[in-house]
């Protein structure tokens, strides 16, 4: 796939502006370069990459597929578009480039959405909170009492 896309990218005259990094073990330093992220998966889970982009401070334009609209916050934490709406994605991504104020909004907004919800310690404490109880005997009821009658 790696060879079609650079293939591709000869093609259409982009070399200059599409870089093939491969995987990388510092993206954080790369992310903080980018103005906002785009992601157009047609399915998902809870995706790394996305939540990844949150957590530097960049607004996400988004498929709202899978997990996607548990991380990515409608008009606050970025833009969610239809799966294969190309014309969606593209006006999201032009309204946030017009617009610095929202953009670096909706950045801050979902840098602060991951490090609340999704950290380790976030996840941990939520699976604690919920597990509480778990386990434990049930309570017995009392038996009702009965009306001893006239």
């Amino acid at each position: 796939m790696r060879r079609d896309l650079e293939t591709l990218a000869r093609q259409l005259d982009m070399t200059q502006a599409i870089a093939f990094l491969g995987v990388r073990s510092d993206m954080p330093e790369h992310l903080r370069q980018l103005d906002l992220v785009v992601s157009t998966s047609h399915t998902e889970a809870l995706p790394l990459a996305v939540m990844e982009a949150m957590a530097t401070g960049l607004p996400v334009v988004a498929t709202a597929v899978g997990g996607v609209p548990e991380l990515v916050v409608q008009g606050v934490t970025g833009i969610l578009v239809p799966p294969g709406n190309a014309d969606a994605t593209a006006q999201a991504i032009v309204d946030l480039l017009e617009n610095a104020t929202r953009r670096i909004a909706m950045g801050a907004a979902g840098r602060a959405r991951v490090l609340a919800n999704f950290t380790l310690r976030a996840s941990v404490g939520g699976y604690c909170h919920r597990s509480d109880g778990v386990g434990a005997r049930p309570q017995r009821r009392a038996a009702p009492e009965r009306d001893a009658g006239p």
